[in-house]
């Protein structure tokens, strides 16, 4: 569950959010819709953690990641709807890439003090990980692609490639 409880945030003198008050719970599919300059972008980034509130509090649970890619000056060039996606999982996804690069130094060290810290920061990892449903990520990123209409083989397609004007990638001619 994402709470937003009263939460204030202003500009100088201009209120953007005044006391608002919102709840997600888990699988709800929720459509932002607001004139321009109404707080759309605002609250998603205070969601998201990048924009401070004035007052109120924005409750995230632990092991809840948010990503938020801007409207505006996202480059689409030189990524593929994969990696693109892949994005949203990173702080997930890095940390099964820690481990993978400590399992790797592992048959070069020769301390055993220094080998035990490594396998105790390498079991951290991978409960984080494990906690955070690592072992779903590839699923979970099959389960959105095709619920928004893309198919498997536009996953390697670069983002660039794709129309602007919001088609869904099984309707999207081959590139």
């Amino acid at each position: 569950m994402i709470k937003l409880e009263d939460v204030d945030i202003s500009f100088g003198d201009r209120t953007i959010l005044d006391q608002a008050t919102w709840t997600l719970v888990d699988n709800d599919r929720v459509g932002l819709v607001g004139e321009n300059g109404s707080g759309k972008t605002t609250l998603l980034r205070a969601m998201a953690g990048l924009q401070e509130v004035d007052r109120g509090r924005v409750i995230i649970p632990r092991g809840v990641d948010i990503g938020y890619l801007p409207q505006s000056g996202a480059a689409l060039e030189g990524r593929s709807l994969d990696e693109e996606v892949r994005e949203a999982a990173r702080p997930i996804l890095h940390l099964l890439e820690e481990c993978q690069r400590l399992e790797e130094r592992m048959p070069t060290m020769d301390d055993p003090a220094a080998r035990e810290s490594m396998l105790l920061r390498m079991t951290e990892l991978m409960d984080q990980f494990q906690f955070r449903d690592g072992y779903q990520v590839e699923s979970r990123i099959a389960r959105v692609l095709k619920g928004l209409g893309f198919k498997d083989e536009d996953r390697d397609r670069p983002l660039h490639a794709f129309p602007a004007d919001g088609r869904c990638g099984s309707r999207w001619p081959s590139s």
